[in-house]
C-alpha cells in the first residue's frame, strides 16, 4: 500500500529496478525461496502475531542486517486485514557482536593452551562477585571444573581462606578506579588442600 522512501530504494536496488506503483513484492522477480519465507512473514501477522525477525540480505553492494517487526493490521471487529512491517538497519550493531563472538572465541582458545588459569568475573561494588567462565587450568589447580565452581554455594570466594578473603575485598575499590593490581591468596582445593594463587586483575 505504502513504503517510504528508503524502503523504495531498497527494494528497487534488489529488484535491479524500479518498484512499480501497486506491484506486488510477492512476485517472481525474487528467488522462491526468498518468496516462499516472505509470504510465511506475512502469514504469521495475519493470523494475529506480532513477532520481530532479522534478515541478512543484500542492498546495493554490500550485504546488510535488517530487523522487521511485523504487526496485523486489524479491522474495526478485529479481524485481520492487512500487515505493517517496519524495518530498521542493525548491521553495525550485528558486525560488532559477530567481531566480539570471534575475539571471544579466540582468547579462549589461547587460554585454554596456557598453564596458567583464566577466568572473566563481573564484579560488584557491594563485595559481590559472579564467576562468568574459567579455563580448564583452574581444574588442575584447585581439582574443582569451571562448572562445579559456578555451582559452589557462595561461588569460587567460598574456597578463600577467611582473612585472605576480607584482603581482596579492601582491593576490590581499586578495580572500579580503573586501577590495575596483583594479589594473592590462599584457597583450599578440592582435597582440602592450601594453594596460594596470584592474580592480575
Amino acid at each position: 500500500i505504502v513504503g517510504n522512501e528508503l524502503y523504495q530504494r531498497n527494494v528497487s536496488a534488489a529488484l535491479g529496478r524500479k518498484l512499480m506503483p501497486g506491484e506486488s513484492v510477492l512476485q517472481s522477480a525474487f528467488p522462491p525461496v526468498a518468496l516462499a519465507e516472505w509470504q510465511g512473514y506475512y502469514d504469521r501477522a495475519l493470523r494475529g502475531e506480532h513477532f520481530s525477525i532479522v534478515v541478512r540480505t543484500r542492498f546495493a553492494q554490500q550485504p546488510r542486517y535488517i530487523e522487521y517487526h511485523f504487526n496485523p493490521i486489524t479491522t474495526t471487529d478485529g479481524i485481520p486485514g492487512g500487515v505493517t512491517v517496519f524495518g530498521r538497519d542493525i548491521t553495525v550493531a550485528q558486525q560488532a557482536e559477530e567481531q566480539l563472538r570471534e575475539s571471544e572465541s579466540r582468547h579462549r582458545v589461547v587460554a585454554e593452551l596456557m598453564s596458567d588459569y583464566v577466568y572473566a568475573a563481573t564484579v560488584y561494588r557491594d563485595g559481590r562477585a559472579q564467576t562468568d567462565w574459567i579455563s580448564g587450568a583452574f581444574e588442575r589447580i584447585t581439582g574443582y571444573t569451571p562448572d562445579e565452581v559456578r555451582q559452589l554455594p557462595g561461588g569460587f570466594a567460598s574456597r578463600l581462606v577467611t582473612e585472605d578473603l576480607a584482603g581482596l575485598l579492601e582491593q576490590q575499590p581499586r578495580l572500579f578506579d580503573g586501577e590495575a593490581i596483583i594479589v594473592e591468596y590462599r584457597i583450599r582445593n578440592r582435597a582440602g588442600e592450601i594453594r596460594w594463587l596470584r592474580d592480575a586483575l
